[in-house]
């Protein structure tokens, strides 16, 4: 069975920081209906004090290109944690030529990171494999909506906000780096970038699904529509993605967020990078 793409978006958010000068964002997605995968990436925001790649328009940028750029050159085979371990040798390897700096030596807060959320439809059965905080929504034709997500982000988000936005700019900064660090070294939180732990930490679930079943994948940043600004439910929003389209989804969500209809003070960042991919079997 195959997959046909619907729909797909990526929407960086606006004025994350005030340097910056977005174009694409550090959101990627990507798909190859002839070999039934699909994804989106996560780039987390550069902490600096310095840049390791200069080829896009950050370092989060750089790691969600070119590890979109691996999947899509790489059809998946056989074991899922095998692919994902030479496509992330891949991407060291390339990182290795495309920066001047020693990437053993550098500081882990500055090595990038990404999210992600991958599937693979395999004859009956497809696989997902994700990291971070990426969202997949699956809805058979029976049936209500399935979600697949690390966590509950509106608590963790604000529990994380409120003990940062307490301290001074520079602790601030610094415990932000002390959490990057850890993601780069500690083998249950390492994210998708540099380090060959994150094949250990890959979270990976099958599933049997239908013929007509309907798969809506995005990064935390249109998750947000959900959870944490409640704007509908997981439900509501695959609904409202198969009548209106997710454009209309995050076009919605923009309108929220400019009309500051939630107290800010409560999330890290007031809007974020926003990326989906909406396909059927």
């Amino acid at each position: 069975m195959s997959i046909s793409v619907l729909e797909t978006i990526n929407w960086p958010g606006d004025g994350l920081t005030a340097a910056s000068k977005k174009v694409t964002g550090d959101d990627r997605f990507g798909f190859d209906e002839s070999t039934g995968t699909a994804w989106v990436l996560d780039g987390a925001t550069d902490l600096g004090p310095f840049r390791i790649f200069d080829r896009e328009e950050s370092d989060a940028a750089w790691i969600a290109e070119y590890l979109n750029r691996e999947l899509m050159m790489t059809a998946p085979s056989g074991d899922v944690r095998s692919y994902f371990s030479g496509v992330l040798e891949n991407l060291r390897k390339k990182a290795a030529k495309a920066t001047k700096i020693d990437l053993d030596t550098a500081p882990r807060e500055v090595w990038p990171i990404a999210s992600g959320m991958w599937m693979w439809r395999e004859g009956e059965t497809t696989h997902f494999a994700r990291l971070g905080d990426c969202v997949a929504l699956i809805l058979p034709p029976e049936g209500g909506v399935e979600v697949l997500t690390k966590h509950e982000q509106s608590e963790l988000e604000a529990r994380t906000s409120r003990e940062l936005n307490a301290m001074s700019a520079d602790d601030k900064m610094n415990g932000l780096r002390a959490i990057r660090a850890r993601q780069n070294t500690e083998a249950e939180h390492v994210l998708f970038g540099l380090s060959p732990l994150a094949v250990d930490n890959l979270v990976i679930e099958t599933r049997t699904l239908p013929e007509g079943t309907h798969v809506l994948i995005m990064s935390d940043g249109l998750w947000r529509i959900v959870d944490p600004y409640g704007m509908m439910s997981a439900q509501e929003m695959m609904d409202h993605a198969l009548k209106n389209g997710i454009e209309n989804l995050a076009k919605n969500m923009r309108a929220f967020e400019r009309a500051d209809a939630r107290d800010t003070a409560s999330r890290i960042k007031k809007t974020d990078d926003s990326c989906g991919v909406l396909l059927r079997f």
